[in-house]
């Protein structure tokens, strides 16, 4: 019973110390919400956000890469509610139905991006509440976007998911121990 309430213990404490960290990092870390504005209005002028490929080398149909990142991209452009909130809140641009826009991929999170931006000759948007907590890719895209554009955010991220596949690859090579 004992070893039980030790574990239970450990897994609280261990659970409480991430989520410190993680409530840290969405305070204080560097996030420039004017740098992520311009950042995300580029990608959107010059056609990244557009941009299609195929899946693999035998990919027969086109797909559009960022569309899942337009989610993201939308609780980036949130205006500020108070640090508890920014931290904790995730809000989203809200899809209003209107035409579908031809500089973004056709779907609603893409389509309500340029709705939220004016300078894009969005109508501007309102913006709802997602969930309530920390996300973490929220706060990373938001630090990423704060020093760099959305085409190397991209590769950055892509980087280091290889990267982390290729530590767990060596992780699981067995090491022999040499007979001498």
């Amino acid at each position: 019973m004992k070893t039980a309430v030790r574990a239970a213990l450990v897994s609280v404490a261990t659970a409480a110390a991430f989520f410190s960290v993680f409530l840290a990092a969405a305070f204080w870390a560097p996030q420039d919400q004017q740098t992520i504005r311009q950042h995300l209005i580029e990608s959107v002028k010059s056609g990244e956000l557009n941009q299609q490929t195929n899946l693999g080398p035998f990919g027969t149909f086109s797909i559009y890469p960022n569309i899942f990142n337009c989610l993201l991209f939308n609780m980036m452009l949130a205006p500020a509610s108070g640090p508890l909130i920014d931290a904790v809140s995730n809000r989203m641009a809200a899809h209003d139905g209107a035409g579908n826009d031809a500089r973004v991929p056709p779907v609603p999170d893409c389509q309500a991006l340029v709705r939220a931006l004016p300078e894009l000759g969005g109508a501007g948007a309102n913006f709802a509440e997602y969930d309530r907590y920390i996300l973490g890719m929220r706060v990373l895209g938001r630090v990423l976007l704060s020093i760099t554009s959305v085409r190397a955010l991209r590769h950055i991220l892509l980087g280091a998911a290889y990267a982390l596949l290729g530590l767990i690859g060596i992780g699981a090579v067995p090491i022999q121990p040499r007979n001498e």
